[in-house]
């Protein structure tokens, strides 16, 4: 067996070089591992879900990073790991603690893109209603967000659960 762990040590380190294109290949190569390997590296990809949706912040990445997390759910992620309190998506979408707008807004839309994939991402993007009430309650609280984008995509994430 073969063990991925240096090499998304690696791509950790990576992610935060200057050079965006850097970066971005560090994303690509999180990405070929997350669909190649799968749910087996959770505790190794998991910790970096945050990681990368901060990275949005740097319009060069946005793309880079949607695409990356894109990956990750379904083949590693399911909607409960993106729910989790342990610095993941909720503390990501508090405006106390992400002053970022961008970065909140790239999390609604992420939220969006994995409800409208759930039933091609893979074996571990089923939608329970828990989730479904939980992203609801979270989306309702953007709504009231300072940010007019972060609003935008809260809307929009609303019409994607109908």
């Amino acid at each position: 067996s073969i063990s991925y762990v240096p090499l998304i040590g690696e791509m950790r380190k990576l992610l935060a070089h200057t050079h965006f294109a850097v970066a971005s290949k560090a994303m690509e190569v999180l990405s070929m591992l997350a669909e190649g390997v799968g749910e087996k590296l959770y505790p190794n990809l998991r910790p970096l879900l945050t990681t990368l949706l901060k990275l949005s912040k740097d319009k060069k990445l946005t793309r880079a990073v949607a695409s990356c997390v894109d990956v990750f759910f379904g083949n590693v992620l399911a909607f409960d790991h993106l729910l989790s309190n342990d610095d993941s998506i909720p503390a990501l979408l508090d405006e106390r603690k992400q002053k970022n707008a961008l970065v909140r807004s790239s999390c609604l839309q992420y939220i969006a893109r994995c409800v409208e994939r759930r039933e091609t991402a893979g074996k571990r993007a089923k939608l329970p209603t828990q989730a479904v009430k939980a992203f609801s309650a979270l989306t309702s609280q953007k709504l009231a967000d300072t940010d007019a984008n972060v609003r935008k995509s809260a809307l929009n994430l609303f019409k994607v659960f109908l």
